[in-house]
């Protein structure tokens, strides 16, 4: 479970700490073009959390969940390998990394991996408490962020 946990976390690592510099850098995009299209991803993972019961808990097993995460995860690492005969990797695949990362994997495989672990530890029934909140302080933390960048 924890060799999962920080899969899922060092795979996010990675573009936080390098996909900003990399895009204002290698694309030439302005800070505001930047902030927008983290923040629209933030978005979307934020939603992705807000509405993890109705959306993915009702339909697979949390195994499914992380594993279904995780290839997103590696797909987002894939695109972003310098294939083409210039080493350049085309701003369309960036992008497409970025977004299956920041909104779609990490929310996903993550969420799945803490409900999984706290099924687990005897400290919950899965990824969604009882109450059908989806960590709140993630999502206050992630419209706080939005609002930083923005």
């Amino acid at each position: 479970m924890m060799l999962l946990n920080f899969t899922t976390r060092g795979a996010i690592a990675v573009y936080e700490t390098q996909g900003s510099q990399i895009l204002l850098d290698d694309y030439g995009l302005s800070q505001l073009q930047l902030g927008a299209i983290v923040s629209s991803a933030g978005v979307l993972g934020t939603i992705q959390l807000a509405f993890f019961k109705q959306f993915w808990t009702k339909n697979f097993s949390d195994i499914n969940l992380m594993m279904g995460g995780l290839v997103l995860l590696s797909l987002s690492q894939f695109l972003v390998i310098n294939v083409g005969p210039d080493g350049a990797i085309p701003l369309w695949s960036y992008l497409v990394a970025l977004y299956s990362m920041y909104s779609f994997g990490y929310p996903i495989a993550n969420s799945a991996v803490l409900g999984s672990f706290s099924t687990k530890a005897g400290q919950g029934t899965g990824p969604v408490r009882s109450d059908g909140i989806v960590g709140p302080r993630d999502i206050a933390g992630s419209v706080g962020l939005c609002g930083a960048i923005c």
